[in-house]
């Protein structure tokens, strides 16, 4: 089942992930998650990623 989570940003936030997306390829939205699945992977967290849209 996926959650759905509201989260806020600036809107320097989110023009400076909004361009960090951009330069990876990668949605808005996939690059927030990715990069909270990464810090959590860094912290000692086992993710399992979702699969590929």
């Amino acid at each position: 089942m996926d959650h759905k989570q509201l989260i806020g940003f600036t809107q320097a936030q989110k023009e400076a992930i909004a361009e960090a997306a951009r330069r990876s390829g990668l949605s808005f939205t996939a690059f927030v998650r990715s990069s909270a699945v990464e810090r959590a992977a860094d912290a000692g967290v086992e993710v399992t990623q979702p699969r590929v849209d």
